[in-house]
Formats: C-alpha cells, structure tokens, sequence
C-alpha cells in the first residue's frame, strides 16, 4: 500500500486490498463437488467528507467441475477474451 497513500485526498481516507489468489473447494458428505478460482482481486474504498466510492476488481475467475472422476465438462465457467474480429457482425 506504499505507493496508494500518494492517492489520498486531503480530506478522504483511502483503503487497498490485493489478494494472489482464492481457490475454494465446495464438499458435500466428504466428496469435493467443485473448485471455484479467483486471482487478482483488488477492493479499493476512498471514503470523503461527501461521498463514498467502492471498487472490486476480478482479474480472473473459473469454476471446475469435481463432482465426477472423468467429467464430460471438466471446466463449468470460464470468461473468454473478446477479440474486435469476435465483435464484427
């Protein structure tokens, strides 16, 4: 958070957080049913005498599929990358 503090206004308090990485099993009975990931999480808060501002930022996220051995879809959710060719109709 060194160089945030630069950010701060003169009448307002500013808050940072980054968090790696999160990875989260999901279990049920002792089985794992799925794996959710989250990298390069930022919350950022800057409170001022007038308002209040909030930011969450996910740099990445996927869900995986753990309920089966050999899953026909192993990854359930994944964000893809929108090129400009994919946006041209």
């Amino acid at each position: 958070m060194g160089d945030s503090q630069a950010l701060v206004p003169a009448d307002g308090h500013l808050q940072e957080v980054k968090i790696q990485h999160i990875n989260l099993s999901l279990c049920s009975k002792g089985s794992e049913l799925m794996t959710l990931y989250w990298n390069n999480i930022i919350f950022k808060s800057n409170t001022t005498e007038t308002e209040k501002k909030v930011e969450l930022v996910l740099g990445n996220f996927q869900i995986d599929n753990q309920s089966e051995i050999d899953p026909i879809y192993p990854v359930l959710l994944q964000p893809t990358q929108i090129t400009a060719m994919s946006r041209q109709d």
